[in-house]
């Protein structure tokens, strides 16, 4: 099975671009739905920090990639 990743809506910010993201993390069987923060090239939000509610490892860096990619060719080219 794989993981399931929606980037939805990006607002950019002060210091970086909030991003909406949901699916399904296909190795702990569960759905996520959540805004993530781009910046500087760092991916942030409670999902990705192990002290808080971590998916598993692939789908985090299938969220970090999703989001690096939508970030660069959606918000880059308008700047």
């Amino acid at each position: 099975m794989r993981h399931l990743v929606n980037i939805g809506e990006i607002e950019q910010q002060e210091n970086g671009y909030a991003v909406h993201v949901s699916g399904y993390d296909a190795e702990q069987g569960r759905e996520f739905n959540d805004t993530f923060l781009y910046i500087e090239g760092f991916v942030r939000g409670k999902h990705m920090d192990p002290r808080k509610d971590p998916l598993s490892a692939s789908c985090r860096l299938r969220i970090k990639t999703g989001i690096m990619e939508v970030v660069k060719t959606t918000c880059m080219d308008q700047a």
